[in-house]
C-alpha cells in the first residue's frame, strides 16, 4: 500500500509540470477515503487485518492531510504561480506539509505491521 501511496504524491508533483488539466491532476482529486490505501485502510484488507492494532486509528489524520496539502498546492496553479513568489512560496509550503504527513503515514503502517506481528 506504501507504494500507491507514493504514486499518489508523485502524481500530486507531476501536476506541475503536466498542468490542471492532466491525467494526474484528476487522478489526484480523491480524497483519502477514495483512494487506493483508503480503500484498504476503510474496508479492505488494511481494516480486515489491522483495525484492532492500537496504531491503525493514528493513519486517518496524517493522510487525510497529504491529500488535503497536495489537492491546495495544485488549487493554487491555477494562479500565475510562474511569476508569484508568494504563491510558489505556499505551493511550497503545502507540498513540505503533505511529505511531512506522508512520513507520517509510512511510520503508523510500520508500526501496525510490527504490532500485528508482536499481537498487540
Amino acid at each position: 500500500m506504501k507504494v500507491d501511496h507514493f504514486l499518489y504524491k508523485q502524481n500530486g508533483y507531476r501536476v506541475i509540470y503536466q498542468g490542471a488539466d492532466s491525467v494526474e491532476a484528476q487522478a489526484i482529486q480523491t480524497d483519502h477515503r477514495g483512494c487506493r490505501l483508503g480503500a484498504w485502510y476503510y474496508e479492505g484488507q488494511g481494516q480486515a487485518l489491522f483495525s484492532h492494532v492500537p496504531s491503525y486509528a493514528r493513519m486517518e489524520a496524517p493522510h487525510a492531510g497529504v491529500h488535503q496539502n497536495i489537492q491546495e498546492a495544485v488549487g493554487l496553479l491555477g494562479k500565475h504561480w510562474e511569476n508569484d513568489s508568494e504563491i510558489q512560496e505556499r505551493i511550497y509550503q503545502h507540498f513540505e506539509a503533505s511529505e511531512r504527513a506522508s512520513e507520517e503515514v509510512v511510520q503508523v503502517i510500520d508500526r501496525m505491521v510490527e504490532e500485528r506481528h508482536n499481537g498487540r
